[in-house]
């Protein structure tokens, strides 16, 4: 249970470590290579996948977390909006863009697939 949870924050510090380093890495030699580098790293979305990972980990192994934080009305109630917002108005957060928006589509997911109680 708590090699889980630790593989799966790894790989979501080790990739954003990894991109910071390329986005490092494209500043200060600028060219071609490294600017693709950089892109290729930034789209393949590892972290998205750990989020995931993450949200059906604490939906299974630590249900008090879930049923007391995730399904609680206040977060349904501001992740909701502001996912819906973002997604209508085109938010793009630099750099961080993908992680906001699989944060926000795992409290999605876990709540419409397991909240009983769900607002939405």
């Amino acid at each position: 249970m708590k090699n889980t949870f630790k593989l799966l924050t790894g790989v979501i510090i080790i990739y954003i470590l990894i991109k910071l380093g390329c986005l490092l890495i494209k500043t200060i030699w600028p060219g071609s290579f490294t600017t693709h580098l950089y892109y290729l790293v930034y789209l393949s979305s590892f972290d998205s996948m750990a989020f995931g990972g993450l949200a059906a980990f604490f939906l299974f192994k630590e249900k008090k977390f879930v049923t007391e934080f995730l399904f609680s009305k206040l977060v349904q109630w501001i992740v909701f909006p502001v996912l819906a917002i973002s997604l209508i108005i085109g938010i793009n957060l630099p750099f961080f863009n993908f992680e906001f928006f699989s944060i926000m589509f795992a409290f999605l997911i876990v709540n419409l697939a397991a909240n009983k109680k769900s607002d939405f």
